[in-house]
């Protein structure tokens, strides 16, 4: 299964038009339903992909680091502090000016000492390795994840 090229979109596009009794369509729509089916496309992925492995949030919603192997270790009484008190930026970081990221990012050096004492806290495990991602996965994605569904195509799912 592939996605639609631009041109196929298109044409789709034009098709409808022309049965509801419309002359064209411009390249401005083509665009932005590009960019809808891409962005659909990566919420679906994100949530069937969140459902099997872990992650972590940034900012309390932006998931990062899908499947990492780096998870407390319950006998180390630092381990779990480790992993739940890592700081997304130091509290010395300057207000961001215009053209800066709203959230800036640590030293490298302490993104580096922050990334060595989660390694050394965790585990010595690695997780087993999950089968491929099959049709159950997406509709149980599909199913729970109210970010990746539409109101109108609620109504297809049982």
């Amino acid at each position: 299964m592939m996605l639609p090229t631009r041109g196929q979109l298109e044409g789709r596009m034009i098709v409808t038009a022309y049965e509801h009794g419309l002359d064209n369509v411009t390249e401005e729509a083509v665009t932005a339903v590009v960019y809808a089916v891409e962005n659909h496309l990566k919420d679906i992925l994100t949530s069937v992909i969140s459902r099997r492995k872990a992650y972590r949030l940034r900012d309390g919603h932006f998931k990062y680091a899908f499947g990492s192997n780096v998870n407390p270790q319950p006998y180390l009484k630092n381990s779990v502090v480790a992993y739940n008190n890592l700081i997304e930026c130091p509290p010395n970081c300057a207000t961001p000016s215009a053209g800066q990221s709203l959230t800036p990012q640590p030293p490298p050096d302490d993104a580096e000492q922050q990334a060595a004492l989660l390694l050394a806290c965790s585990g010595d495990t690695l997780p087993a390795s999950l089968p491929p991602v099959n049709m159950y996965d997406l509709f149980e994605a599909l199913q729970v994840s109210c970010s990746c569904y539409t109101v109108v195509s609620q109504a297809a799912l049982p």
